[in-house]
């Protein structure tokens, strides 16, 4: 025969506590889960955050930097009025596109004719009649370049070939 043990007698109030201490037991790692969720989140937020401070105040910046050449340019078009005696206008007009860049013009060529293509190969805009033959180069054109033709104002001399200007130095610095 074996004696049994008995079984202590766990008293109802420790029964509840227990329960009471695993519920929150697993009530505690359910917010941890949510806490970090919501640690990444603001993270996340707080990356956003500093990424709009930076922008916002680089574009801070430049505002700054617009309105100061915006107003100088207001005081070139006031002193201009005055000027022309004309009145200021109240609004700036509208901005105006892009500029292209200096130096690239767009060139629109209209396809030659059928008479062009027929003989010369290298057909010449109306008024310059030059032959295939000559060349920037060519003796001929430099005697009578441009350098030989009359000015339009006329009261320019005329330059000699071989002509040097004359270069000088400005005085400046420290003298001792």
């Amino acid at each position: 025969m074996t004696a049994e043990i008995p079984a202590p007698q766990i008293p109802q109030s420790l029964h509840a506590a227990m329960a009471e201490w695993g519920r929150h037991h697993h009530a505690i790692a359910e917010i941890d889960v949510e806490l970090g969720d919501l640690d990444a989140v603001m993270d996340g937020l707080q990356r956003q955050l500093t990424d709009a401070s930076k922008r916002h105040r680089d574009l801070g910046r430049v505002r700054t930097t617009a309105m100061a050449e915006a107003e100088i340019a207001r005081g070139m078009v006031e002193r201009g009025c005055q000027l022309a005696g004309i009145e200021m206008p109240e609004q700036p007009p509208a901005p105006m596109p892009p500029a292209e860049p200096a130096g690239i013009m767009p060139v629109q060529l209209a396809p030659p004719s059928p008479a062009d293509r027929v003989g010369d190969p290298t057909p010449h805009p109306p008024g310059i009649e030059a032959a295939p033959s000559e060349t920037v180069t060519d003796p001929a054109a430099l005697e009578a370049g441009p350098l030989d033709a009359p000015t339009a104002g006329g009261d320019q001399p005329a330059v000699e070939p071989g002509f040097q200007p004359e270069t000088r130095r400005r005085g400046g610095g420290r003298r001792g």
